[in-house]
């Protein structure tokens, strides 16, 4: 089911050419904010993929009419673009039986960096471990690599990773380390577990999970 709108680059890349690539069956919300509406789709679809914000996520669990949905092909709820409250994971898999897996990501590195994998059997309020092929780093102010635990600008390496802004050299000098990281401009931490954790960006809050 893709209710989130195709010109964002996850909904285009994993709703959109994603899943028909492999010939999934796709259900377009186009207004989710009449949640009536949508729960006649979801009523209708008895849906195995759904992906979502965490806002999103809350106004259904709440919603008078979400016991009318068989959720029992339900395989996977992601989430992202902001973070994924426990309560709201809590209550989804209360309702569904299945847990929301989040993952972190832009639109330069269209758009998944990391997500939980499969193995995850719990909710972890983290944005999961680096997907295959991608090499993540956290660089401090000078540049320096940090140690586990301290905070960092998340910086990535990819096939998903764009190889520069377009016809903006200026732009491409500040936005890769000399090794070909792609600096994204939001600070976060790695847990002794090996998970990325989305802390905070220069530009808004994001995420600040278990960092004191």
């Amino acid at each position: 089911m893709t209710a989130l709108p195709l010109y964002h680059i996850f909904a285009l890349m994993v709703n959109f050419i994603t899943c028909f690539s492999i010939g999934t069956e796709n259900w377009l919300v186009a207004n989710p904010s009449d949640l009536d509406g949508f729960i006649d789709i979801f009523i209708q679809a008895r849906l195995s993929l759904f992906m979502g914000v965490n806002t999103l996520y809350a106004h259904l669990v709440t919603h008078p009419r979400i016991g009318e949905i068989d959720f029992s092909r339900l395989h996977l709820a992601g989430g992202g673009g902001a973070p994924v409250l426990d309560v709201t994971s809590r209550k989804w898999e209360t309702l569904t039986g299945t847990f929301i897996r989040e993952g972190y990501g832009l639109s330069e590195t269209a758009p998944i960096l990391s997500f939980n994998p499969a193995s995850i059997r719990e909710f972890t309020a983290t944005t999961g471990l680096p997907v295959p092929g991608t090499d993540i780093k956290l660089l401090n102010e000078e540049g320096i690599e940090v140690a586990i635990g301290e905070a960092g600008e998340i910086c990535a390496k990819g096939p998903q990773v764009m190889r520069g802004y377009w016809n903006k050299p200026d732009a491409n000098t500040l936005a890769f380390t000399a090794d070909g990281f792609f600096l994204s401009g939001y600070i976060g931490r790695v847990r002794r577990t090996g998970f990325p954790e989305h802390c905070r960006s220069p530009r808004h809050i994001v995420q600040c999970n278990h960092s004191g």
